[in-house]
């Protein structure tokens, strides 16, 4: 007679049983063991796969990312990636700081905050006007990944961290040497009775249309003139180089003494110019103004830019947008 072990294992339903119960047992330890081993954030997961938006636990703040989609042309991808930094700094998070790869940037400057990291799945925060300061970005939810999105032109959102940008913004050798060669040809000959040089930039282009549609107000040459008028009651001997859209309209209206029009150039180029120069006349937009803060020294800027009529003038704040050491000279 066979043993009762015997009897029990040679039973079909009982093997199959006791294989399933132990099947069930082994999986449910492994799946525990590799939870918590897995080196998985859980900030960063791809939730594309399932339309959720992963949250962190507020123990690993840290992890945190903050995200901006540069767009534009350059002076609007400088003021986005400026503010992106000097956000994510306020927030801490300026080591998980990036903006989604533009190459507008990479070609001209060694930006080390660009990533290819999809940040589709982020807490989507927008500015409430272009050029104004808005504080809520000074505190970002404490338990999300964040984009920051807008035009962010202010200097405020920057300004506690200005060696970081000076750094970032710093031209790659293509760029600066092209400058510096072209910067030579225009002074050299005359560098024995020039004290300061100062860069104009006057914006035309895509402006006139929307002078036209009554957006902004483009400077008049008396702009010019009293602007060069300043710096030469300041100093002797100075020397202005003007970078524009529209040399033909500068040629025809800047015959002001010692002014001279800078040839076509890159935009990354002329920029890189400008900030060469000891002092700056902004005429209006983001690019001229980066050429006036990159290059220091004094900033005269147009202070009549704003139509009467501005749709979104609202967004538009004078002591937001422009640094409060510069000087605005009207009409």
């Amino acid at each position: 007679m066979p043993s009762s072990n015997n009897r029990f294992c040679s039973c079909p339903a009982k093997q199959a049983f006791i294989f399933l119960c132990v099947f069930t047992a082994v999986s449910l330890v492994s799946y525990n063991h590799l939870s918590k081993h897995a080196n998985v954030s859980p900030n960063i997961a791809n939730c594309t796969a399932t339309h959720t938006r992963p949250e962190p636990e507020r123990n690993n703040l840290n992890n945190l990312y903050v995200s901006a989609a540069c767009f534009g042309r350059l002076g609007n991808t400088m003021f986005q990636y400026a503010s992106l930094l000097g956000i994510a700094h306020s927030n801490n998070r300026l080591e998980k700081a990036f903006y989604t790869t533009n190459s507008l940037l990479k070609n001209v400057f060694p930006t080390t905050h660009s990533s290819d990291r999809s940040s589709e799945c982020f807490t989507k925060i927008g500015e409430k006007g272009s050029a104004c300061y808005d504080p809520k970005f000074a505190t970002l939810p404490e338990t999300k990944n964040v984009t920051v999105s807008g035009y962010l032109q202010s200097w405020k959102y920057f300004h506690h961290i200005e060696d970081v940008i000076r750094r970032e913004f710093t031209f790659l050798p293509l760029v600066a040497n092209q400058a510096q060669g072209r910067f030579r040809n225009l002074t050299e000959g005359r560098k024995s009775k020039v004290t300061q040089v100062i860069g104009i930039h006057a914006r035309r282009g895509d402006y006139v249309r929307q002078l036209e549609i009554g957006q902004f107000k483009l400077p008049p040459p008396s702009f010019f003139k009293k602007a060069t008028e300043y710096f030469r009651s300041k100093y002797r001997d100075v020397l202005f180089l003007v970078v524009s859209q529209d040399p033909a309209w500068c040629k025809k209206h800047l015959t002001m003494d010692g002014v001279v029009i800078v040839p076509p150039s890159e935009a990354s180029v002329h920029l890189s110019l400008l900030t060469l120069c000891d002092h700056t006349i902004v005429s209006l937009g983001s690019y001229g103004w980066w050429a006036g803060y990159l290059a220091g020294g004094e900033v005269v800027y147009y202070n009549n830019c704003v139509h009467p009529n501005m749709t979104a003038k609202k967004g538009f704040v004078p002591a937001d947008h422009y640094r409060p050491e510069w000087v605005g000279i009207g009409d």
